[in-house]
């Protein structure tokens, strides 16, 4: 017998547990740092007068539920007033910047999404 063998249902479902907490932890990792990547793409096609909103860009810590794990991109803080404005003015001409700058970069990681997460918690777990 292995050393990797298990012993009884007990140790089975130790096993199974711990093996799944990690792959959710490593799933909440990999889906920040994909939201990251779109947070950076969507920070350089964000329109700029100041700057506020464009440092407001933020990808919020991973929430992990019973319903599954979730990460928030949001533009906001001092420049909440006029974010979602500017996001969605098609008509407004930017000298650096444009309008759905974070919608674009998501739409774009949209059709890679799912398989850059399985890849990078595959690199985290070894799976």
């Amino acid at each position: 017998m292995s050393e990797d063998s298990i012993k009884g249902i007990t140790e089975l479902h130790a096993k199974l547990t711990a093996f799944m907490q990690a792959n959710r932890k490593a799933t909440a990792g990999a889906l920040y740092q994909v939201g990251s990547e779109i947070m950076l793409q969507a920070k350089e096609l964000t329109p700029v007068d100041l700057g506020n909103l464009r440092r407001s860009g933020r990808v919020q810590m991973p929430v992990d539920t019973p319903d599954g794990i979730s990460v928030q991109l949001t533009f906001g803080d001092e420049a909440s007033d006029y974010a979602a404005a500017v996001h969605y003015d098609l008509d407004a001409r930017h000298d650096d910047g444009q309008a759905l700058y974070l919608e674009e970069p998501f739409m774009q990681a949209a059709g890679t999404f799912a398989a850059r997460v399985a890849d990078i918690v595959k690199e985290r777990t070894g799976a």
